[in-house]
């Protein structure tokens, strides 16, 4: 091979994790448990958002939660 690691697809002796996208393994239990943890979080921020009138703090905080749940489905859907 060349010495690249532009080829990976899998983790092997050539390809190595720390020089996959993440640098680590991604765990389907680990990640099925984030979506769960930020899901709670931005159904609490919007309860909260809206009960005490907070709106662009609660609208900031909906947006962080909601990215982090987009982005951990997205590793847990990269998974084979």
């Amino acid at each position: 091979m060349s010495g690249s690691y532009d080829d990976c697809v899998d983790v092997t002796d050539f390809c190595v994790v720390s020089e996959t996208i993440y640098g680590y393994r991604p765990n389907l239990g680990v990640t099925s448990f984030f979506i769960a943890i930020f899901a709670a979080c931005l159904g609490i921020q919007l309860f909260q958002g809206i009960r005490w009138r907070t709106w662009f703090y609660m609208g900031a905080m909906t947006l962080g939660c909601l990215g982090e749940v987009v982005g951990k489905f997205l590793v847990g859907a990269a998974l084979k």
